[in-house]
């Protein structure tokens, strides 16, 4: 039965890690990893940067090869990544072990939800971990049907708890708002581009999660 695994790492252990690090504001998620032979290729969206500072900082990466912009939709840049032999490593293993990237992002941290065909799998991606020395910090591992079913809590980063605790606490929610962006970003210590990244998937799993409630609906999240 295909497996989900949530699980951590640290900004500086997954690709990207120097941009993350040394630039704050920046926000990448992961579109999609396209196999091209054994060469693991994603596909990115950066947000809470210019184009031309991202390319320096990931280029000066010695695990990227070349990083192409292919698109840009208002302060949003979506990338396709070619990353050197030996490709990155946290990308090695789930390319080995057939993980299915359902999402990841980074800032201060990443997030990634994989699923995999089995149990089987997820040890076999543990073993993975263990011989490329990858930090993961496992939050949550659960089958599908237990993650579709209703009566499954949602599940938010620490970091999108904290965002959306403080933004209904603060009134942000409010019809006049009692609070700005600007504000919480204030309170948070983060600027408002990574309060919104943090805020955005945390309001639409909530969302989600409220609307299967009701009547036993199917509704399923789009990825």
């Amino acid at each position: 039965m295909s497996t989900i695994l949530e699980f951590v790492l640290p900004s500086e252990s997954f690709m990207f890690g120097s941009a993350l690090t040394q630039s704050t504001g920046i926000h990448i998620e992961l579109e999609r990893i396209v196999p091209l032979g054994e060469q693991p290729v994603p596909y990115i969206w950066v947000s809470g940067a210019a184009a031309a500072s991202f390319e320096r900082l990931v280029t000066a990466s010695p695990e990227i090869e070349s990083l192409t912009l292919l698109d840009q939709i208002d302060d949003r840049l979506l990338y396709r990544v070619v990353c050197t032999q030996p490709s990155e490593r946290l990308l090695t293993a789930l390319l080995e072990t057939g993980g299915t990237v359902l999402e990841a992002h980074g800032d201060d941290s990443w997030f990634f939800r994989v699923r995999f065909q089995n149990h089987d799998s997820v040890t076999a991606f543990h073993t993975a971990c263990d011989t490329y020395d990858i930090p993961v910090e496992v939050e949550r591992i659960a089958t599908l049907d237990a993650i579709e079913g209703t009566d499954m809590p949602v599940t938010l980063t620490e970091e999108q708890q904290e965002a959306l605790i403080l933004a209904v606490k603060k009134g942000y929610f409010e019809s006049p708002r009692l609070v700005s962006l600007d504000e919480l970003s204030d309170e948070l210590g983060i600027t408002p581009q990574a309060v919104s990244k943090r805020l955005r998937p945390a309001i639409k799993k909530t969302i989600y999660h409220s609307v299967r409630s009701l009547n036993g609906s199917d509704v399923r999240e789009r990825r």
